[in-house]
C-alpha cells in the first residue's frame, strides 16, 4: 500500500526546493497510523526527507490518533471532509477510503492553495465517471495532472483488496501566493555612479542615481508603515487569546522565526504556537478548567507544546469539552489519588499508620494535614498568599476534589486561597471545607470541617489506589 505512493512521491520530486522550497509542508489526510508519513519524514532532515515538524495528520479514529501522537506527528483534525485548514500546505499525500475517494480528493484540491497532491484511488473512480463528483474530478485531472494505473497493488497489503488501483497526482499553481512579496524590480545600474557617466551625461546621471536611492528610501518608509500597521493588528486581535502571564506574542513570533526555513514553514510554526496558547486560553475563558486538575492541565499543555494540537474550530472545541465533562468522574477520582499522595508525602503526622500497611483498614489521611511551603508573605503588611509553585496547584486540586465529592460548585465556593489571602484573616481562617492555620515558615495546616467528607475522600482515594482498606 505504501510503496506505490512513496514511489510516486519521489518520482514527482516533491522535495525539489525549486518547486516547494527548502522545507515542504506536508499533510496526510486519513493518516491511519502514519505509514505514509513514516516513509518520508524523519528526525534527521535530509534533502530527500521532510522534517517531522513540517508534517501534519488528520485521522478519525481516536486510537489511531494516539498512535500518531506517539510517533510525534501533529494531529490537526479528525474529519478531513470538514477540514478548513489553519495551515498552508505544499503537498497532500492521500490514501482515502475507496468508497468516497473522489470526495476526499476534490476537497484536497479545494483547500490546497498551491502545490502537489498524490492520491491513491480505486481505478473505477477514474474510469467510470458517472457522477458529478467524478466528472468534476476527471476535468481537474485532465487540466492539472495525470493518472497511473498500477493494477492490483493491495492484494498483499495489511488491509487487502483485489480492486485495481490508480494513483493520481495533481499540481496546482497558486492563484496568488500570499507569502510572496510582489514588487517591481529596480535596475541595479540605477544604484551605480561613475565618473564617465557623470562626464558624459552630467546632471542627468547624478539625478538618476539620487532618484533611485531616494525612491528606495521612500519605499522603505512606506513598507515600514505597513509593517507597523500589520503588527498592531496582530497584537490587537491576538490579545484575546494570548495570556501574557504564560507566553507573549513576541515569544511566539521568535519561536516561529527560529523553527522554519521558509516563510510558509514559519507561518505554520506560528499557527502551531498561537493555536496552542489559544486552546488553553479558550478553555480558561469557557471555565472548562474546573474539570481539569493541575496534572490534567499540565498533560494538556505539554501535549499542545509537543503536537500543536487539533485545529481550532467549534467541532473540536465541543468534542474536547464533552470529553472532559463525560470523563470528569474518572478525572476527579484520579485527582483524589493525587491529592491523597500529596497529603501523605511530607509529614508522618498526615497519615494514620506507617508506610507499608496499605491494606490496613486504618490507612488514611488524618483529619488534620500539614502542607509545607504552601504560603508566603504578601507584598505589604502582615498578609499572606498561596505560593506560586506546585503547592498552588495542590491547594487548587484539594478544593476541586472536595467540591466534586460534596456536589458543590467549584466556582462559587470559598476556596483555600480565598481564606489565606483575605486581608481580614491573620494566620487563620476558614474555607468552604477546612479550618486553616498558617505560619511564617510557610506551612499550611488544614482540618476538615465535615467528618463525613473527610471519610468519603479517604474511601474514594483508597478505591482509586486499589487498596483493600476503608476509611471507616
Amino acid at each position: 500500500m505504501i510503496a506505490p505512493l512513496t514511489t510516486v512521491v519521489y518520482g514527482y520530486n516533491v522535495f525539489d526546493p525549486q518547486r516547494f522550497g527548502d522545507d515542504p509542508q506536508i499533510l496526510e489526510p486519513s493518516a491511519g497510523k502514519g505509514d505514509i508519513l513514516e516513509k518520508i519524514a524523519g528526525k534527521q532532515y535530509t534533502s530527500n526527507m521532510a522534517r517531522k515538524e513540517s508534517c501534519y495528520a488528520i485521522e478519525l479514529n481516536p486510537e489511531l490518533q494516539s498512535v500518531l501522537h506517539g510517533k510525534g506527528y501533529k494531529v490537526i483534525d479528525s474529519d478531513f471532509l470538514q477540514h478548513k485548514p489553519d495551515y498552508s500546505y505544499d503537498i497532500i499525500l492521500m490514501n482515502p477510503p475507496f468508497s468516497n475517494g473522489d470526495q476526499h480528493l476534490l476537497h484536497a484540491w479545494e483547500i490546497l492553495e498551491g502545490g502537489a497532491i498524490a492520491c491513491v484511488l480505486n481505478a473505477e473512480t477514474i474510469r467510470n465517471s458517472y457522477t458529478k463528483n467524478r466528472q468534476l474530478l476527471k476535468n481537474i485531472i485532465d487540466q492539472n495532472g495525470e493518472v497511473e494505473f498500477i493494477g492490483n497493488a493491495f492484494s498483499t497489503a495489511e488491509r487487502k483488496t483485489n480492486a485495481e488501483i490508480a494513483i493520481v497526482w495533481l499540481y496546482k499553481e497558486p492563484a496568488k501566493d500570499r507569502f510572496k512579496f510582489d514588487f517591481t524590480p529596480i535596475e541595479s545600474e540605477s544604484f551605480d555612479i561613475d565618473d564617465r557617466k557623470v562626464q558624459a551625461n552630467g546632471e542627468m546621471a547624478v539625478n538618476d542615481f539620487l532618484g533611485a536611492l531616494l525612491n528606495t528610501y521612500d519605499q522603505t518608509k512606506a513598507a515600514f508603515v505597513e509593517y507597523l500597521r500589520a503588527r498592531e493588528a496582530v497584537e490587537f486581535y491576538s490579545r484575546y487569546l494570548i495570556n501574557d502571564y504564560r507566553r507573549s506574542l513576541k515569544d511566539l513570533t521568535e519561536e516561529a522565526e527560529k523553527s522554519g526555513k521558509t516563510i510558509k514553514s514559519q507561518y505554520n510554526a506560528f499557527v502551531t504556537a498561537y493555536k496552542r496558547e489559544a486552546w488553553i486560553e479558550i478553555l480558561r475563558k469557557l471555565n472548562i478548567e474546573k474539570y481539569m486538575t493541575s496534572k490534567v492541565q499540565r498533560d494538556f499543555e505539554e501535549w499542545k507544546k509537543q503536537q500543536g494540537g487539533m485545529d481550532l474550530n467549534r467541532q473540536n472545541i465541543h468534542a474536547l469539552m464533552m470529553n472532559l465533562v463525560n470523563n470528569k468522574d474518572e478525572i476527579m477520582k484520579q485527582a483524589c489519588v493525587e491529592v491523597f499522595d500529596e497529603m501523605t508525602t511530607y509529614y508522618k503526622e498526615n497519615r494514620m499508620v506507617v508506610e507499608g500497611w496499605k491494606t490496613n483498614d486504618m490507612w488514611r489521611v488524618n483529619r488534620k494535614v500539614i502542607l509545607p511551603y504552601a504560603v508566603e508573605r504578601g507584598w505589604s503588611g502582615d498578609t499572606y498568599r498561596i505560593r506560586w509553585n506546585a503547592q498552588r496547584d495542590t491547594v487548587s486540586d484539594i478544593d476541586r476534589v472536595m467540591a466534586y465529592l460534596s456536589g458543590k460548585n467549584y466556582d462559587t465556593i470559598r476556596r483555600i486561597e480565598h481564606a489565606v489571602e483575605d486581608k481580614n484573616n491573620h494566620k487563620q481562617g476558614e474555607s468552604e471545607f477546612f479550618r486553616l492555620k498558617w505560619y511564617k515558615k510557610g506551612t499550611l495546616h488544614l482540618e476538615w470541617k465535615d467528618k463525613d467528607l473527610w471519610a468519603t475522600f479517604n474511601q474514594v482515594a483508597c478505591e482509586g489506589k486499589n487498596w483493600l482498606g476503608t476509611a471507616a
